[in-house]
């Protein structure tokens, strides 16, 4: 499975539908964003094209099907329709630096955001509106990962730090883990206790022990020219994207 334009930028999973979410850009004013059947390896629609004018650098899609937003380089995120590939409503703006990762909570409701900025911010996912205060770091946004009961959010910072996050509150949970390496995928499971990190480095399980600590059990191996993959932790499937542009899947062994 190959995108028209030559950089990988985000790969994504999403597991009601089938589908496998690509996002390519040439570092230039072009963007889009492909689905892919997981099945047949063919693209569900034509190659959606996003955030023209600006780098495009990440990308999800609903569990339902129905939307696909995006992150781009001027800080600002783009709803769109995964039917039609027009775009829903006005751009998102909150961030003041460039979003770095995008999600979907796993009702759809809420479209959570990192940036450069050092902030996460929550967003009304029906009307692009901000929710609440911005979650404030000690560095750039790596990657989060929100759980599937959609209570925590896991955060890690280009400073190498793991938090953890009420979603309701808005307020941190336990103490931030500090690491040697930046992270920068990472994946949680159903209640959030679980947490899957990638780097280039490693790829590391982890435990959340009751009042929130944070605790290190085991090292995963995946191929080493991954350039960005998609980690199911509660049944270890991974959706990996090469660095020539490929899409594989891979099975991981707890």
């Amino acid at each position: 499975m190959r995108g028209r334009l030559h950089v990988l930028k985000t790969i994504a999973r999403n597991e009601k539908c089938g589908w496998i979410l690509a996002a390519y850009t040439n570092l230039g004013t072009e963007n889009e964003v492909i689905l892919w059947d997981m099945n047949t390896c063919e693209m569900v629609r034509k190659p959606i094209m996003v955030n023209r004018g600006t780098v495009s650098t990440c990308a999800a899609v609903s569990s339902n099907g129905k939307m696909i937003v995006t992150g781009s380089s001027d800080g600002t995120l783009q709803r769109y329709c995964a039917t039609t590939g027009d775009a829903i409503g006005e751009p998102m703006r909150g961030h003041k630096n460039c979003v770095r990762c995008v999600a979907f909570s796993p009702n759809d409701e809420i479209i959570v955001s990192g940036s450069d900025g050092r902030s996460v911010i929550c967003w009304v996912a029906t009307n692009g509106e901000q929710i609440g205060k911005p979650l404030l770091h000690d560095g750039p946004i790596a990657c989060f990962s929100i759980s599937g009961d959609g209570t925590v959010i896991v955060t890690a910072t280009h400073g190498c730090i793991l938090y953890l996050w009420d979603v309701i509150s808005g307020q941190r949970i336990g103490k931030p883990v500090h690491k040697q390496w930046w992270m920068s995928d990472i994946w949680t499971n159903y209640d959030g206790t679980k947490i899957v990190t990638w780097t280039n480095k490693r790829t590391m399980r982890w435990s959340v022990e009751p009042g929130g600590a944070i605790r290190e059990t085991s090292t995963l191996l995946l191929p080493n020219d991954v350039a960005k993959c998609a980690i199911d932790v509660n049944h270890g499937v991974a959706a990996v994207g090469l660095r020539n542009g490929a899409v594989a899947f891979c099975d991981i062994h707890w």
